[in-house]
């Protein structure tokens, strides 16, 4: 059996599903929420694509680390576009200073605000 979704002309299936969230890096159930919100598939249909997450990744040759836990020592960082994004968004003048900082901030790059190395400092 086929899950399949369907907006106006469109037909996607969870393999469309799969590749939009390894694309946007969320998760099932946020891509199926928003896949919701935006009125290209059902709850019913939603509530079927909820199982066989990660054998369905790995059928279209994505590694599974998106749906397992983040190892405790990576989980407090940015990686991927989120800083690039941030810089960005300042350089064009849609946030100030104080905002694209913040934005580090909460991303946990505290060293690019504050100066600072990740490494602890060593006192001899």
């Amino acid at each position: 059996m086929e899950d399949q979704l369907s907006s106006g002309n469109a037909t996607l299936t969870v393999d469309d599903v799969v590749q939009v969230k390894q694309h946007f890096g969320l998760s099932r159930q946020a891509t199926l929420v928003r896949l919701q919100n935006e009125g290209y598939l059902t709850r019913q249909s939603a509530n079927t694509m909820k199982k066989d997450i990660i054998p369905s990744a790995k059928r279209l040759g994505f590694e599974p680390a998106l749906y397992l836990p983040t190892p405790l020592n990576k989980q407090h960082a940015t990686y991927g576009k989120y800083v690039a994004l941030a810089e960005t968004l300042r350089e064009r003048g849609l946030v100030s200073t104080g905002n694209y900082e913040e934005l580090l901030l909460d991303g946990f790059r505290g060293e690019m605000v504050f100066g600072t190395s990740q490494e602890k400092e060593r006192y001899d």
